[in-house]
């Protein structure tokens, strides 16, 4: 604030008031420290800038701010008056003696989880009571969150309503340029997706849905959604899935993660219908004293809340036990036709593999996977017939939603697959798109024996071994054989000879890049839809042309096709770091882990991720926690080793992995950002990998 505005805000203070300091400010106001001579106390102002002032109706903002300050609630700061000097309009608040969240977030990144839960408390509280009289706030973020002895109390409630309806009582070319110059009430990090798009019609809802992002903040230290800028942060509020903090902080309990994804629902009838119920859920959230256990908020079996579904192993009903292939194929086909609904979030086939057989509870698994629902099944196969049970089951609640039986001819297998897809989504309240209805009903063959022959590639495909990676080729090309048009299985060659291009078994790049191109182009041709192939191409691009900007538009392409997907977003995440965007690079790698969380190649690949942002202790401990999950896997001691090698930590990764050898070998450099090549090897698997 220039020396001549401040003067003219002490001369129309007057002798009453001393301004002793500005305190800064920025979108709606500049903020003044005054001492009050006459009780001895200090306020503050804060004063609209020029630019907004113009826009603002002076004698309307006043009486908003008059209505304002008859809000009174231990959790609110109170307005004290209004005026204002020589046409900027100013309102005066008491100057509470603590910090804003924002600057202890700064200080702290993290808050425990208890003072999380109670800080949200009670600003949802605040909000309740003034939703209750009409007034609804629209700019909550952790700057207008101050804390005083421990508790929080939310400034500035009144001041987005006296704007809003300032501005509106101006002529409406004022109006107009108040939009024009940006100056819309709300921050992007926290705005609801309805304030996002322009809708004047908020209701309390869009508070609550700021405070589940500033919530998710203290839990994690990042908001939920960070976009290259502001526009993109508002598209990500809009359609993207809504993380899970737990992802990112594993002693997030499945209550909390329920109670974020509540609050951020994308429609607002699917949130907390208060304030006042988003502070009790927070309240039976809280860690009960002296367990360490968590209470779980119950989920109405009339909305779906969480929209998150894990796929279990289709158990194979089949006399023949060869046909065990069968029953996965189809578990990993309706998990990739749900994953094509970017209104769910659909859990990996990596993580759900290993509850094949499992004797645990619905409720366990529902916990372990941090889901809301689970979808079982079986799948019986005899000569041309087969008959499929599915039946969606409310995890917490062990309670079946949805159950349907499929007794039809194998030429039918793809209408089912449609079917079940479709039904989930409805039962969960997830939006299907024209286009993604057309993607999940499009046949992928009408050659049954080419269909069968994918799946007996993917069953191998997924076994991770060499030998079985030969098989699988084999069998696609077989599927090839009989249908050239089959643009899914040349789309699952191109993207096996892509994972065998990126280094592993000794298998040499230029020995398989080349042809996944062929195939990923070929698949293309034939449906510009597959996925799979665009994430092929993407990889060859990066890994093998050095084509930093098709690449990552192809690998950005096959996350818009696939939402659910994790490895594409990871090798999109890998793509974004490499251009120096370490902010967006980890909202994608914490996206992949949520989707495949137990995956050792997910979960390593991210903590290089980690690395490369230079979060080295969070990158470490990410390193340890692989080697504790699963001590005998090769990945996580690989992965662990990348990280330790580079920073000259004491826990040398050679030391600590038996058989592992780690050194760096040369600098190498990608866009915007030195690396440094990590070579690891070990005698029985030769694997090879890079990180910076």
């Amino acid at each position: 604030m220039t020396t001549e505005l401040r003067d003219q805000l002490q001369h129309t203070l007057g002798t009453a008031y001393s301004l002793e300091r500005e305190l800064g400010g920025g979108g709606m106001s500049r903020v003044f420290v005054a001492r009050e001579h006459a009780l001895g106390r200090r306020i503050v102002v804060k004063i609209l800038p020029p630019e907004l002032a113009a826009a603002v109706s002076l004698e309307r903002f006043r009486r908003e701010i008059q209505f304002a300050a008859s809000l009174l609630h231990p959790h609110i700061v109170p307005l004290l008056g209004a005026g204002d000097a020589e046409g900027l309009p100013y309102y005066t608040m008491p100057f509470i003696d603590g910090e804003s969240l924002r600057t202890r977030l700064r200080r702290e990144r993290q808050l425990g989880v208890d003072v999380a839960l109670q800080l949200t408390g009670e600003v949802a509280k605040a909000l309740d009571y003034a939703h209750r009289k009409g007034v609804v706030h629209r700019d909550i973020k952790p700057e207008n969150i101050l804390l005083h002895d421990g508790h929080a109390m939310v400034a500035d409630f009144g001041i987005a309503r006296a704007i809003s309806a300032a501005s509106s009582a101006t002529p409406t070319g004022a109006h107009s340029a108040l939009t024009e110059m940006g100056l819309v009430v709300g921050t992007p990090f926290y705005m609801s997706p309805e304030q996002g798009i322009g809708d004047h019609d908020l209701d309390g809802r869009s508070d609550t849905y700021a405070l589940g992002c500033v919530l998710y903040e203290m839990l994690t230290g990042e908001p939920p959604y960070r976009g290259a800028s502001g526009r993109a942060t508002l598209a990500m509020h809009y359609s993207d899935p809504v993380p899970s903090p737990s992802a990112r902080r594993p002693e997030v309990s499945p209550a909390i993660d329920q109670l974020i994804v509540r609050a951020l629902a994308k429609d607002p009838a699917a949130r907390f219908a208060s304030a006042g119920d988003f502070a009790k859920a927070a309240a039976r959230a809280l860690p009960a004293s002296g367990t360490g256990e968590h209470m779980r908020i119950s989920t109405p079996t009339t909305v779906a809340i969480e929209r998150v579904v894990a796929v279990l192993p289709f158990q194979n009903m089949s006399a023949d036990v060869e046909n065990e292939y069968f029953s996965d194929g189809i578990t990993e086909e309706i998990i990739a036709q749900l994953s094509k609904i970017s209104g769910l979030k659909v859990i990996s086939r990596t993580s759900i593999m290993r509850f094949k057989k499992s004797q645990q509870s619905v409720r366990e698994i529902g916990r372990e996977l941090r889901v809301s629902h689970l979808l079982a099944g079986t799948v019986r196969r005899a000569g041309s017939r087969v008959r499929i049970v599915a039946e969606l089951i409310l995890a917490e609640a062990d309670e079946h939603v949805w159950t349907e039986t499929y007794d039809t001819e194998m030429s039918d297998i793809f209408a089912v697959q449609s079917s079940v897809a479709e039904q989930i989504a409805e039962r969960m309240q997830a939006k299907v798109t024209t286009g993604e209805r057309v993607r999940i009903a499009k046949r992928p063959t009408d050659d049954l024996e080419a269909y069968n022959l994918y799946l007996l590639g993917r069953h191998h495909y997924n076994k991770i071994t060499p030998q079985d990676f030969t098989k699988a080729l084999e069998y696609y090309r077989a599927a090839i054989a009989r249908d050239p048009a089959f643009a899914r299985a040349h789309a699952a060659v191109a993207e096996a000879l892509a994972y065998l291009g990126m280094g592993y078994w000794g298998v040499r790049p230029h020995d398989t890049f080349p042809e996944a191109y062929k195939h990923a182009t070929k698949a293309l041709e034939l449906d510009p839809t597959v996925a799979e192939a665009h994430e092929a191409l993407g990889l060859y691009y990066e890994w093998y042309d050095y084509d930093w900007k098709r690449g990552g538009k192809a690998l950005t392409t096959a996350v818009e096709l696939n939402p659910n997907a994790p490895f594409p977003r990871l090798v999109l995440g890998m793509h974004l770091a490499g251009l120096g965007r370490f902010e967006e690079s980890l909202i994608e790698r914490d996206l992949a882990c949520q989707l495949d969380p137990s995956s050792m190649s997910i979960r390593g690949n991210a903590s290089w991720l980690t690395y490369l942002a230079r979060r080295m202790d969070e990158a470490l401990s990410e390193g340890r926690k692989l080697r504790l999950i699963d001590p005998a896997s090769a990945y996580g001691a690989f992965s662990h080793g990348l990280i330790c090698a580079p920073g000259g930590r004491g826990e040398r990764s050679h030391r600590n992995v038996p058989g592992w050898r780690a050194t760096v070998r040369s600098r190498i450099t990608v866009p915007h950002h030195a690396g440094v090549r990590i070579c690891c090897w070990r005698p029985d698997l030769g694997i090879t990998g890079i990180a910076g």
